[in-house]
């Protein structure tokens, strides 16, 4: 067994499994299946696509509005979606009636059948493609082999009045594993409050905030076809497929399901910055560090990245003790009042700020099938604990992310805030002097700071975060974009 710190695992070397060559990550094309379908939007809330104010900042309110849109096609694997892949695991809402044996015993079921679905994807055969050719082989056989289409959901806020002065960018957002879109809200608004008060010579004037494919409202809608496969580079194409071919142009107003356009029609006059965490910081930075023109910046919050020369000490799926975490965790409640009153006796939702908590249960749950028309009816989470488990099960992933990352090939600024937590993982200690010893050889468009917050430093300390965002937003666009006219 490998001990890191009070975890241990059993690591892909202890287990004889072949450790993956470090040569550039090659993503699987974006393709259009044969047959066009249409999202399932009546699983969804029935007020999932009515506008709302997010915030109001100063004398300006911002607007939030829903949309969707297809999803990368295909997934990287013949297991990442049902069919071909196996059955995705179901919430079992006998739980509510049958108490903490019962609840015990579901979860082992589970727990045993989730087990012997992983062992059917074993590492070696999720690797990514060494060439691009072999990736658009690869592709075009996924593609043949009867993969439903998944579904993208994103959300969109704008001000209702547009700043004229000063340099424009828009905001585009990736959560970390287990969360939502919405998370991000109370953090945006010390992000904009920041960016207004302070005399900036940079103004937002849109935001998009995407779920991850099996998260928020996009875990609800690919809630049948998920499967148990999901190699992290997913994400990055999710993100791929929405900035290069459904972000519309600039407008006062987008369609509930995004339209395709002609690739990279939306990017035109944008100054695109992104601001991940975590999960999504590591599929984002595979993403970006590739792709010269995508976004002009990217912010990312303690990316969950590992060596390349640390797959020694790197947890086989199945072993990875988030994994095992998200297993345990509680997902069914009796009603809205119980799911609250649960939440406060636990210290991993008491440390978080309150408005992300009380976004969380609005946003992170929705009714227990067949109880939708009831006035309080049981809740279940929007992300099923079998799925945020299998992303944990896929952290060696994001070795691909720091392997990009020390030879990048972006035109715009990449800024990485460490928190504590990433000076005191072993793994993370690793790839972030890895990653300090690289920026430093290649200019000041690369460049980290550390945040005195723990991990989950969007859910517990927003403003202190949103504060370190903003600051880096206008320290970047002055000291790499004098010229207005371009980022």
């Amino acid at each position: 067994m490998v001990k890191v710190g009070d975890m241990e695992f059993t690591s892909f070397t202890e287990a004889g499994v072949s450790v993956p060559s470090p040569v550039q990550l090659h993503l699987l094309p974006l393709l259009q299946p044969q047959k066009q379908v249409k999202p399932p939007l009546e699983r969804l809330r029935k007020e999932a696509f009515s506008n709302r104010i997010a915030y109001k900042v100063g004398s300006t309110s911002w607007t939030s509005s829903n949309h969707v849109f297809p999803a990368a096609f295909p997934r990287s694997h013949f297991h990442a979606t049902h069919k071909p892949g196996p059955a995705p695991l179901g919430v079992h809402a006998e739980v509510l009636e049958g108490g903490k044996e019962v609840e015990r015993q579901v979860r082992q079921a589970g727990m045993q059948q989730l087990e012997e679905q992983l062992s059917q994807c074993p590492p070696e055969t999720i690797y990514p493609p060494h060439t691009q050719q072999e990736a658009e082989r690869i592709a075009q056989t996924l593609a043949d082999s009867g993969q439903p289409q998944l579904w993208g959901s994103i959300q969109r806020i704008v001000p209702d009045s547009v700043q004229k002065k000063g340099k424009p960018i828009t905001l585009f957002l990736s959560h970390a594993n287990g969360f939502h879109k919405e998370i991000y809200e109370p953090m945006l608004e010390t992000v904009l409050s920041e960016l207004e008060s302070n005399g900036s010579d940079v103004f937002v004037e849109e935001i998009w905030s995407m779920d991850t494919f099996n998260s928020g409202d996009a875990g609800i809608l690919n809630r049948d076809t998920l499967s148990v496969c999901t190699p992290w580079w997913d994400h990055s194409r999710d993100i791929q497929q929405f900035l290069q071919n459904y972000l519309p142009p600039k407008s006062q107003t987008a369609k509930a399901q995004l339209e395709r356009q002609n690739e990279g029609t939306g990017r035109k006059d944008r100054t695109i910055i992104a601001i991940t965490h975590s999960h999504s910081g590591a599929a984002a930075s595979m993403l970006f560090a590739g792709i010269a023109d995508l976004c002009d910046g990217h912010i990312s919050v303690d990316p969950m990245m590992t060596r390349f020369d640390d797959f020694a000490i790197a947890a086989l799926p199945g072993q990875h003790p988030l994994f095992k975490g998200a297993l345990i965790r509680k997902d069914v409640f009796n009603n809205k009042q119980a799911l609250i009153d649960y939440m406060e006796t636990k210290p991993y939702f008491k440390a978080w700020d309150a408005r992300v908590r009380e976004n969380h249960i609005r946003y992170g749950f929705y009714p227990l099938a067949g109880h939708e028309n009831e006035p309080d009816p049981p809740l279940t989470l929007c992300m099923t604990k079998w799925s945020e488990a299998c992303q944990f099960a896929f952290s060696w992933c994001g070795a691909w992310g720091a392997l990009e990352l020390t030879r990048p090939r972006n035109k715009g600024f990449t800024h990485i805030i460490w928190t504590e937590y990433a000076r005191t993982v072993t793994q993370l200690q690793r790839v972030r002097e890895q990653i300090a010893t690289n920026f430093a050889k290649f200019g000041d468009r690369f460049s980290w700071s550390d945040l005195d917050a723990n991990h989950l430093a969007v859910q517990e300390n927003p403003d202190l975060t949103g504060k370190e965002v903003a600051k880096i937003i206008k320290d970047s666009i002055v000291k790499h974009h004098k010229d207005s006219a371009k980022l």
